[in-house]
């Protein structure tokens, strides 16, 4: 496997980048953000507890902090974080840890930078599937419809358990579908700039996790989004 990207993958990702850098320019993405994160799953206490603007540049697919326990020192990675709505949850209730907080698109760390004060917080524009940190770095990582949009979801999930501390969790919301995608978005080229583009299977999605050396992938949480399904994935690198 070469770390080289193709040609194809620069285009893409470089469309990528544009669609995201508009949103962040337009605002966001809901007519009303706080309904589709209260359908996501958030609750309505942690959504009270976020800046309108975090709300408003809402663009995930589920919780991935749902049901999950932090002691409060551990380093959390958020993988295609957006405009770091999971990362300012995290960062709230880690008194003595660390937040890492990763996007493809610079315009859209700029919302949280601009917004929120929390100084546990770390933004890094980069590509989750080249991330430029050491082995074992981090506790936990956390990603909300972050790798439907890797081109090599492969290699995206090998990077999130390289970065994971033995013993450490993986808690992802991802799309996933049974069967072939609608013809109006198969035959849509710019569909790989969308969550729906990049869409696979769910024993695909269990299969390359276990691949990358994950042990205890579960999923749950289905859902209905769009014409495919929201899905929660959880999984620990073995010690």
């Amino acid at each position: 496997m070469t770390n080289k990207p193709s040609l194809w993958e620069k285009q893409i990702k470089a469309q990528i980048r544009h669609r995201y850098a508009q949103q962040a320019a337009a605002g966001g993405l809901h007519e009303n953000a706080a309904d589709s994160m209260r359908n996501a799953g958030y609750p309505q206490d942690w959504i009270d507890q976020l800046p309108d603007t975090l709300i408003a540049a809402f663009s995930g697919c589920g919780c991935p902090l749902a049901n999950l326990k932090l002691i409060g020192e551990e380093v959390v990675m958020d993988l295609g974080a957006g405009a770091g709505i999971d990362s300012f949850l995290v960062a709230s209730r880690l008194p003595a840890g660390m937040v890492i907080s990763v996007d493809f698109t610079a315009e859209m760390l700029s919302i949280a930078a601009k917004k929120t004060t929390y100084q546990n917080v770390i933004r890094i524009a980069a590509d989750i599937e080249r991330l430029p940190f050491p082995d074992k770095l981090s506790d936990l990582i956390l990603a909300n419809a972050s790798f439907t949009l890797a081109t090599d979801k492969s290699r995206a999930m090998a990077e999130a358990h390289r970065l994971l501390k033995p013993g450490g969790r993986l808690a992802i919301c991802d799309l996933v579908h049974d069967g072939d995608l609608p013809h109006d978005i198969i035959e849509d080229p710019l569909a790989h700039t969308t969550s729906l583009g990049g869409v696979i299977s769910p024993r695909y999605l269990q299969k390359i996790a276990a691949a990358a050396g994950f042990q205890d992938v579960h999923m749950s949480n289905y859902r209905p989004f769009s014409c495919v399904s929201a899905v929660t994935l959880t999984a620990r690198r073995p010690l």
